[in-house]
Formats: structure tokens, sequence, C-alpha cells
């Protein structure tokens, strides 16, 4: 590890981390010791809304890191590159299983993939939503 970067992270098993550059005091993403993306955030607590603090950072799988912005969650590549823009009220990584799930303005839920490929619409709430992914995860060939 580079010791110019303050870990905020362990590393993931595909080998990321958040850290912190001291030198800019900018959040920013390490593959090995090299900051491969320098994000927006200038620290690792976020608050919002006042009073409340929380990760605006956080691996939501190995190599898929979720941000908050402007009041909503998105995800984001290691490097930086947008893969779910930040328009949902809640992404959640559905029993470490790879799939998202994902609440969108009106309060649906539906499922997508890491690379927001969509799984089941934004249409359900959350508890038939659960029980069509334990099925589909229960049997992958559905």
């Amino acid at each position: 590890m580079n010791k110019q970067f303050e870990l905020l992270t362990e590393y993931t098993s595909a080998g990321f981390a958040i850290a912190k550059d001291p030198l800019s005091g900018k959040v920013c993403i390490l593959e090995g010791d090299c900051a491969i993306f320098v994000t927006e955030y200038e620290d690792i607590w976020y608050e919002y809304p006042k009073g409340t603090f929380f990760h605006p950072l956080t691996w939501i799988t190995p190599d898929r890191m979720a941000f908050f912005r402007n009041g909503y969650w998105g995800v984001r590549k290691p490097d930086g590159e947008i893969v779910i823009p930040d328009e949902f009220e809640t992404i959640v990584n559905y029993k470490q299983s790879g799939y998202l799930i994902v609440r969108d303005k009106k309060g649906k839920v539906g499922c997508v993939d890491k690379d927001f490929k969509c799984i089941f619409p934004c249409e359900f709430e959350w508890i038939p939503l659960r029980k069509k992914l334990d099925k589909m995860l229960s049997n992958p060939t559905i």
C-alpha cells in the first residue's frame, strides 16, 4: 500500500479500495496502490438530511461502488464510469447475489444486474419482488 493515501475501506476481493489523498483532500479509488479515480467527495462521511450521517460511497459488489449525489443513489465502476444513474432512492445487493434491488422515486422496486441490465422492472412492492428473486435464484433456469 502506498503510504501517500489514507485507506478508508479494506480492499475488495477485486482489488479496489476507497482512500483519501491527503494532498488534495479528495476521496479516491485505489487499484493496488494507484489512484484510478478521484471523486468529488472530500470525506467518507456525508450529512443528509441534517443530523444524519452515512457513507456516500460504498462497495455494493467487489467491483461496483454505490454513490450518493443530490439525494439519490447510483453505481459506478472503480474508474468512475457511471453504470447506474443516480436516480434511485435505494440500491442494495440482494443477498450478495450480484443482483441489485433498486427503488425508484415512486417507491416501486425492481432488480438490475451490476451493469444496469433489467432483470425485473420497477413495478413491484418489496415482498413480491423478493419472492420472484428467491425463486429465480433457487432455480436459475426460470
